[in-house]
């Protein structure tokens, strides 16, 4: 059975061994960046599944080898994203952009799109609406290879024809990526997974188990790297998005797991206080580009969380192991008991 969790955590200090840090990757994996598809409101929208560029839309290509294509490799929806890959060496400036007359309730711009904010300092997506900056990829993203839905007030341009232009600039940047481009009156998007964070963390159950899952629509709350000291109990940061698992241990149980994903670079790690996970870290791996695995004996009686993260991205997952120890928590019930959590 699985359980809700109650957080009840027993803080344990461990030492972290000295490591070096992946440098962020330039390119995503396949099946490390869906974030759930989404129905388009009523109003403008393109998802770049026909002509390229789509009707109504121009295209400035700077670098004809590295510019913006129609590609299927990792759409948001649909089968197609507009990419454009990374150069170095040779500057890029490639624009996608069209005409739009704002209407009444046409007042936001929102559009999915996923890059390396690492990397945004060499080279970034940025919008423009008649030749001005108005939003920029290098400070508004927070995920790494996982699409976001982005919005752009467009209050001040209500009835005015505009034009609004998508630039990816630049030099020694990351691959980009853009679809789900809409015009209307603004974006809700789908809750996250009810283990988004520790407070709907699932319970994991005695004995062995074998979970399936996804850190899809989830957001990057957890990271076990010490960015001031360079260590990590994972020997690696942890920038994807991530989902939560929890089990009580005593003292000399074991616990051990291992984690696969569909392609793409996974990193796993047991924690007993989720607003500390750098030093409440007990145990982790972050193999490549997925098999990570542990097994941990308890030094402590308590509540511990297991987080299922990845390097960059994520997606569809799977762990299995021995779980010596029990599901944390007191509310007893089956998955179809669980209750979505909102944020």
């Amino acid at each position: 059975m699985r359980k809700m969790i109650l957080i009840t955590c027993v803080m344990l200090m461990v030492a972290v061994s000295l490591t070096v840090a992946k440098t962020p990757p330039k390119e995503a994996t396949l099946g490390g960046s869906r974030s759930g598809s989404w129905a388009p409101l009523a109003g403008y929208f393109e998802g770049f599944e026909g002509a390229f560029p789509p009707t109504g839309w121009t295209q400035v290509i700077t670098n004809p080898s590295y510019t913006w294509v129609a590609d299927m490799f990792l759409p948001y929806e649909g089968a197609v994203a507009a990419y454009t890959p990374w150069q170095a060496g040779v500057p890029q400036y490639e624009v996608l952009k069209f005409d739009y007359t704002i209407g009444p309730g046409e007042d936001h711009l929102n559009f999915a799109s996923m890059g390396s904010p690492y990397w945004a300092s060499n080279a970034t997506l940025t919008v423009e609406i008649d030749g001005v900056e108005v939003w920029n990829f290098g400070t508004e993203a927070t995920e790494t290879f996982v699409y976001e839905i982005f919005e752009i007030d467009l209050t001040a341009y209500t009835g005015q024809t505009v034009e609004i232009a998508f630039i990816y600039s630049g030099d020694d940047g990351a691959d980009h990526y853009l679809d789900a481009v809409g015009i209307n009156a603004g974006y809700t998007p789908p809750p996250p997974p009810p283990n988004d964070q520790c407070d709907g963390a699932i319970g994991i159950p005695y004995g062995m188990f074998d979970i399936d899952g996804t850190t899809n629509l989830a957001s990057n709350d957890y990271d076990p790297y010490d960015y001031d000291n360079y260590t990590s109990c994972t020997g690696y940061s942890a920038a994807g998005a991530d989902v939560v698992y929890c089990i009580e241990l005593v003292q000399g149980d074991s616990f051990e797991v291992t984690m696969t994903t569909d392609g793409w670079d996974d990193s796993i790690y047991l924690i007993t206080d989720c607003d500390d996970p750098v030093n409440s870290c007990v145990a982790g791996d972050d193999a490549y580009p997925d098999g990570s695995s542990f097994t941990y004996v308890a030094g402590a009686t308590g509540e511990y969380y297991l987080i299922v993260d990845a390097y960059s991205g994520g997606g569809s997952f799977n762990i299995s192991g021995v779980n010596g120890g029990g599901p944390s928590g007191v509310e007893s019930g089956t998955w179809g008991s669980v209750k979505t959590l909102y944020r």
